[in-house]
């Protein structure tokens, strides 16, 4: 539908239309909805509802941030796909909530420039993700990195990039899915190690959190 792009940094919720980060000349304005664009422009918005639109793009600079999450066992919604556009080293979607969880219902893309990571997981507490995570079409235009953080059950595909730019990051030089005829079901934590359910026609794989690919 619209495509909105935001005029300041704040608050998702905030629908003030001299502080918030949605445009509009009069309070209340209107947050984006179901299938509705959002683009950060330079700005910072940070993510303290639950969302419900299209798509979340990074571009000119900003990111969209998640810093807290409901107590469990109420969790943090985010109902859209995240690109990672062009933004270098921030993350489309940056999670560095300490406690509870963010679930994910869409897809997340890397981006078209280098390090434009689609979700960037700085340490923060993440929950299912369910949708398919894909990289971008720049070196280490990652769909995911996972800085130190939890992420739960990923359940789609998961697919690399162009050539040589994978899908997913785990410190140090965990990665998933480096190329694009390589793509798995679903990838489960458990006893420290990650499991990637294979599509038909690839062979599963087990591997340790941290141990190359």
């Amino acid at each position: 539908m619209a495509t909105i792009v935001a005029v300041r940094s704040g608050n998702w919720s905030n629908t003030s239309h001299t502080t918030g980060p949605w445009p509009g000349g009069s309070t209340p304005t209107t947050k984006p909805g179901a299938g509705d664009t959002v683009q950060t422009g330079a700005y910072i918005v940070t993510i303290d509802e639950d969302v419900h639109v299209a798509l979340l793009e990074a571009t000119g600079g900003g990111y969209f941030s998640v810093t807290t999450a409901p107590t469990l066992p109420a969790v943090r919604t985010i109902t859209a796909s995240v690109l990672g556009g062009e933004n270098e080293g921030t993350g489309a979607l940056r999670i560095s909530n300490p406690s509870g969880q963010v679930v994910l219902i869409g897809d997340v893309t890397g981006g078209v420039w280098e390090n434009a990571w689609g979700i960037y997981n700085d340490g923060g507490t993440m929950g299912n993700i369910t949708g398919d995570v894909t990289g971008g079409t720049m070196d280490n235009a990652w769909g995911i990195y996972n800085n130190g953080g939890a992420i739960g059950n990923i359940t789609g595909d998961v697919t690399g990039g162009t050539p040589n730019r994978a899908s997913m990051r785990w410190p140090t030089t965990s990665r998933a899915a480096s190329r694009p005829s390589t793509r798995w079901l679903q990838r489960r934590s458990f006893a420290g190690r990650w499991r990637i359910r294979s599509a038909p026609g690839c062979a599963s794989s087990t591997r340790r959190a941290g141990s190359p690919t």
